[in-house]
């Protein structure tokens, strides 16, 4: 009798999780219209920064949301190893998109996303040298600002 009791709790209790993990959000913010948005490669965003500057994108890349800044790194391997110069600094508002409660979810999922582009001048100096510096202390070929659309993309 205890042995049934103890697998039937088991049994809810692993069904309760399934239903809450299976309940989050896959998506947040509002979707732009295609005629609007410019799909962009995040390679070719990295590899080209001036090309797409100001430019309203939707692309793709691996999340990281810690609290020093957010980012989106063009593969897997970029982000392990955060290779920073395989990525854009992101401009996100977490509350205003409902993001917050799903911060720790989110982080190191691949994800599209939609925002304005704004590209890093090649020929800008950064500490003295130059580079493709956007900010102090970090070395991206832009941003992602205005940011409307997060979609958490299916892993395989």
């Amino acid at each position: 009798m205890r042995l049934a009791t103890l697998v039937a709790i088991v049994t809810l209790l692993m069904a309760c999780a399934s239903i809450s993990s299976s309940t989050r959000a896959t998506f947040f913010g509002t979707r732009g219209s295609d005629s609007d948005v410019i799909p962009a490669s995040l390679y070719y965003l990295v590899a080209n920064p001036s090309r797409m500057n100001r430019s309203k994108v939707r692309t793709s890349g691996v999340l990281n949301l810690v609290y020093e800044g957010y980012e989106l790194y063009v593969d897997r391997e970029s982000y392990d190893h955060m290779l920073t110069l395989n990525s854009l600094w992101l401009e996100i508002d977490l509350e205003q998109l409902g993001m917050e409660q799903d911060r720790a979810h989110l982080i190191g999922e691949t994800v599209e996303l939609e925002g304005t582009f704004i590209g890093a001048d090649p020929a800008a100096p950064c500490h003295g040298r130059t580079s493709r510096c956007v900010f102090v202390g970090t070395h991206r070929a832009g941003k992602l600002v205005d940011i409307s659309y997060v979609r958490v993309l299916d892993s395989y």
